[in-house]
């Protein structure tokens, strides 16, 4: 249950009307009421179509969040098209990059695991699955930061608080978030 501002409905992977949301990749967005506090482990699922990429789910990276992103110029720069999931802050960025680009224009299903605990984050702890497969990443590893993840503002799906030019452009679907880690049987 979000606030959608600018984002229009669209069709969604089973060709249905008005079921998904299409961003511009300019300023549209969804903000949600939820804020990630307390974040010790944590799960994001969603359906994403796009050929340009851009944030999926993100919180406020002044304070600490888990974010969701698919790489988009100049927000991800050599990235680009590649999927990360990753604990985000100031001078933070500690997760898991896809090897793999998504930028087909075809719907994907990304899991965004994150298998943490109370103390220092590592790479390690974060999984990506894309197409109910785990995907061949490697670990972002920029600067260091300890759990539990506090933010201090809502969540919200296809933009980052951040970075103005870190819109998504393409069509998002069904998103889901866990406070714990999804099971791959789950997935």
């Amino acid at each position: 249950n979000g606030t959608v501002s600018g984002s229009t409905l669209t069709i969604d992977r089973f060709g249905n009307s008005n079921k998904a949301y299409l961003f511009d990749g300019t300023n549209d967005t969804i903000k949600t009421t939820y804020v990630q506090t307390n974040i010790t482990a944590f799960s994001i699922s969603a359906w994403f179509k796009t050929s340009l990429g851009g944030p999926i789910v993100a919180g406020d990276q002044t304070a600490h969040c888990i974010t969701l992103a698919v790489g988009k110029q100049p927000y991800d720069g050599i990235n680009t098209g590649k999927i990360t999931f990753r604990a985000d802050g100031p001078a933070i960025a500690i997760g898991q990059i896809t090897d793999s680009t998504y930028l087909d224009n075809n719907w994907h299903h990304v899991v965004g695991v994150y298998t943490g605990s109370s103390g220092s984050i590592s790479g390690s702890q974060f999984q990506i699955y894309v197409d109910n497969v785990l995907a061949t990443s490697s670990a972002m590893t920029t600067g260091g930061v300890t759990a539990p993840l506090n933010n201090t503002k809502p969540t919200i799906f296809g933009a980052h608080y951040n970075w103005s030019t870190a819109v998504f452009n393409g069509s998002l679907d069904d998103i889901g978030m866990w406070n714990r880690a999804l099971t791959p049987t789950e997935i």
